[in-house]
């Protein structure tokens, strides 16, 4: 749990979290201060109060938010539910349960007629809210892409690294190579599943092979197979015929491409890409 967590956290992401807590503390503050002079409160609210006061209605108010997230969090660990509107529908819950302990914790600390302490919380509380919000996602939705990007290149280097697999005992088994990648299921070497890459989720064999020996440990650069050309890929799963399955950006790709004994590799797959 706390391993998938860590992997939506980011260097990058300091600037925002910084901005957050800024807003948070200060701005909100400021605005309690306005709100509850603007309200007509009887009794002086200087901004150090107001700041103080925010901070422990705040952090009240986030933890338990967090214990939300939390929980929506564990529901798609061990339900397998999509991440996006599942925690999108925790975030709206989160910022509820935010607005009501914050304004529990502030009803504790002015004594103020619940109506009244309401109308004079509201704008601020709800500043906090949106400034969360915004932050949450410029945060979050990046973090997002590229742990689902980080996810589809695990489960295509994983798959070629069983094509591999596959194509040594069709060639211990059939004394030759395998016509095709097709065959690796038909013989039942290979689950049809691995031939579906998730960069090309519309294609039924996403993975490009070109029939030859299947393993040879003095071709370090030679390719044996490769994933196809995905939108916002980025680059290739490929797999070499000393049986390392790596990922290349496309630029080094290409480069590898261009090495003399991937010559009719690179033939093959241009054809295949229509390129």
């Amino acid at each position: 749990m706390l391993a998938g967590i860590r992997d939506y956290v980011h260097p990058w992401q300091l600037p925002l979290i910084f901005t957050f807590l800024a807003g948070w503390i200060i701005g909100g503050g400021y605005l309690l201060k306005w709100s509850f002079a603007n309200q007509g409160y009887k009794k002086k609210l200087t901004l150090g109060r107001s700041i103080m006061v925010t901070f422990l209605a705040g952090s009240g108010g986030l933890f338990a938010a967090a214990v939300i997230l939390f929980l929506f969090k564990t529901i798609v660990v061990t339900t397998g539910a999509r991440l996006l509107p599942v925690m999108a529908a925790g975030a709206v819950v989160a910022a509820l349960v935010y607005f009501v302990i914050s304004y529990l914790v502030l009803y504790a600390i002015f004594e103020l007629p619940s109506r009244q302490l309401l109308r004079m919380v509201a704008l601020p509380l709800a500043g906090i809210i949106t400034l969360g919000a915004i932050m949450g996602t410029a945060a979050g939705l990046p973090a997002y892409r590229t742990r689902i990007w980080g996810g589809r290149k695990t489960v295509s280097l994983a798959d070629l690294v069983a094509i591999g697999n596959a194509l040594v005992k069709h060639e211990m088994q059939e004394k030759k190579p395998a016509e095709n990648l097709q065959v690796l299921v038909q013989k039942e070497l290979l689950s049809s599943a691995c031939l579906r890459c998730p960069f090309v989720p519309n294609t039924k064999v996403g993975y490009f092979y070109l029939p030859g020996p299947a393993q040879r440990q003095d071709a370090d650069d030679k390719i044996v197979a490769c994933s196809l050309r995905g939108k916002k890929a980025g680059g290739r799963a490929v797999l070499l015929h000393n049986h390392q399955s790596r990922w290349f950006s496309e630029e080094e790709f290409q480069h590898l491409l261009q090495h003399k004994a991937n010559d009719e590799f690179a033939e093959a797959l241009r054809k295949a890409e229509g390129g």
